[in-house]
This record gives C-alpha cells, structure tokens and sequence, in this order.
C-alpha cells in the first residue's frame, strides 16, 4: 500500500513538473532591444531601416525577414480601385487592410497571399516611400502594398533601385518583406 501512495504521489509530482516546464517554454521571450535605437540597429528579426522625425504614433520603420518566392495574391481577376492606395510614409498599413478586405476569403492564406503573410508575421506591405527606405536593407524584387486595377501589382527590385509590375499571381521571384512600425521604445504600434 505505501509502495502505491508512493507511486502515485510520484507520479503526480513529475505530471506537475512537466506541465511547469511547458508553462515556461510556451512564453515567447521578447528580443533584446539595443540601448539607443537608430537606422541599421537589429530587434528580435526586424531591422530598423528608417526614423519617423514627423512626429506621430511611431518613431521607427522597421522590417522584417524576406519571405520565399510567393504571389502578391492567388487572383489576377479581382477589381481593386487604385483611389484607395497612398504611396506615403505611414500608409502600408491602411494599403494592406484594404487588400485583406478584397481578398478575404478562406482560399487567400498566407502562403498565397503576401498581405495574409505579413499580418501573419504580425506586420504590414509597404507603401512606396516606405518600400524605398526598405530597399537599403534588402538584396531582392519584394512586393508592395499597391497594385494596378486588374491583373498586375507592383514589387520594388531592390539591385535595381526601381518599381516594377507583375501579374498577382507570379510565384517565381518576388518575395514578401513585412514592415513594422515601431515606437521609440522599439515595440510595434499602429500608425495613425
């Protein structure tokens, strides 16, 4: 009988030590932030690429880590009105929440879709400006937040220092790269 408790109540001991250990592993560690935050300075997988000296909700445009080769969206037929786009500092956010709103359906994830894959990543496509600071960081062709009314969305090569358009649907060479808005603390915040 003492040989049973014993078990048991051993037993009991290593499911809680257990359940702590993945308690713990579950918490995300936020990334080490440098002392002063400046153009080039890495946090976490974002680099900051550009200071907001204009004032407003947010202080850094940071950017993320290059996706793979994916398509701006699975859909060349979709209507989008280009009266809804801004190519200025600060709009990638307002861009992307009106392409989700366009392609909201199931079938449009986040691996077919590079607005759906920034917002997994927790960030946003940039507008233009915004894709020209990010282009000083980055090596590739990446999507933005703006496309033509019908079939082809616009990507900056970044070797090339230049815009270019591309059907929606092109899966071959142009990656995503999240951008992120970052306060002078360097935490993420939204735009206004």
């Amino acid at each position: 009988m003492k040989k049973k408790t014993f078990l048991v109540l051993f037993g009991l001991m290593i499911a809680v030590f257990m359940q702590s250990c993945f308690l713990f592993q579950s918490k995300e560690a936020k990334p080490a932030k440098p002392d002063v935050i400046a153009v080039g300075c890495k946090i976490g997988e974002m680099t900051v690429v550009w200071e907001n000296k204009d004032g407003g909700s947010w202080k850094f445009l940071a950017m993320g880590t290059a996706s793979a080769p994916m398509e701006w969206a699975n859909s060349d037929s979709k209507y989008m009105s280009t009266s809804k786009f801004s190519s200025d500092m600060g709009m990638g956010k307002e861009n992307s929440v009106y392409i989700l709103s366009v392609f909201s359906g199931s079938m449009h994830t986040a691996r077919n879709n590079a607005a759906k894959y920034c917002r997994k990543k927790g960030g946003w496509l940039p507008s233009k400006k915004e894709a020209k600071k990010v282009a000083k960081f980055a090596n590739k062709k990446f999507w933005i937040s703006q496309c033509e009314r019908s079939s082809k969305a616009f990507y900056y090569d970044a070797t090339m220092e230049m815009l270019g358009t591309a059907f929606r649907t092109d899966r071959k060479s142009i990656v995503t790269i999240p951008i992120y808005y970052l306060d002078e603390k360097g935490d993420v915040v939204d735009p206004e």
